[in-house]
């Protein structure tokens, strides 16, 4: 169990026995040693996160800099408890514990992350994932694997990802603002991707997508209170600051619903 200031939070929440893993058949196993063999909600999870608050070095380009390719990937959020339950997500599927850095937070931000090397891992990741080296903006597309997984699987992904780019609104200074479960991203035709798949996985319908105003990135948002309460029943977030937020936020609407 990880504390936070908001409760407890389980590995094993990772671990669902109604959810059985789906072979990965498109890997050398000779090239990716001690990677996972399947597709299980750890590693959906986990992905989903990535594609959300993770990166890869383009490695091509550092070549030309120094000479060396360098296979590093950076993992990052602002609140120690997530960032420790991501590391130890990447030593369970990996058997490597990479350190938590801290130095960016005496610079002024509120950042902590993970920083790995590892050629395997950087691999396992832009064969089966088809993440982008470098820049995400505007390469990012929800992966084959992803789309032709078992709908839990899909929702492992979608958990992840929401946990590193989804909110909800802050309610510890009280509801002042209509109730939304919302992710904005960048990479506006992935946006679109992950509205098709959130409803099938879902089942649920989403508003959106909205440009921002200066065009750079794009929301879409879940508006209708029987479906946020929803998916607070079906744990969306796993992040403790955003499932203590929708917890809140799905309380206060039951309570809405039951007076009428």
């Amino acid at each position: 169990m990880l504390r936070t200031a908001y409760g407890f939070i389980s590995e094993s929440e990772l671990v669902d026995p109604f959810c059985p893993a789906s072979p990965i058949d498109s890997l050398p196993s000779h090239e990716f040693a001690n990677c996972p063999t399947e597709l299980s909600p750890k590693l959906a999870y986990f992905a989903g996160y990535f594609f959300g608050d993770g990166g890869l070095k383009n490695v091509e380009r550092s070549y030309l800099v120094s000479r060396r390719r360098e296979y590093k990937m950076i993992i990052a959020d602002e609140f120690e408890s997530q960032m420790m339950f991501i590391q130890s997500l990447y030593s369970d599927l990996f058997g490597d514990c990479p350190p938590i850095r801290y130095e960016r937070l005496s610079k002024g931000e509120r950042t902590l992350y993970i920083n790995p090397t590892s050629k395997r891992v950087y691999l396992f990741l832009t064969v089966l994932f088809e993440l982008p080296c470098g820049s995400k903006t505007n390469s990012l597309h929800a992966p084959a694997v992803v789309w032709n997984a078992p709908v839990e699987l899909q929702r492992w992904f979608l958990r992840g990802l929401f946990d590193a780019e989804g909110d909800t609104r802050a309610v510890e200074g009280g509801f002042k603002s209509a109730p939304r479960v919302k992710i904005r991203m960048k990479c506006i035709p992935f946006i679109r991707e992950v509205k098709s798949l959130f409803e099938s996985a879902f089942g649920l319908k989403m508003n959106g997508p909205y440009l921002d105003p200066n065009n750079v990135s794009a929301y879409i948002q879940v508006e209708r209170f029987s479906d946020i309460v929803f998916l607070a029943e079906n744990h969306l977030f796993l992040h403790p600051v955003k499932q203590w937020r929708l917890a809140k936020t799905a309380e206060k609407l039951s309570l809405r619903t039951q007076r009428f």
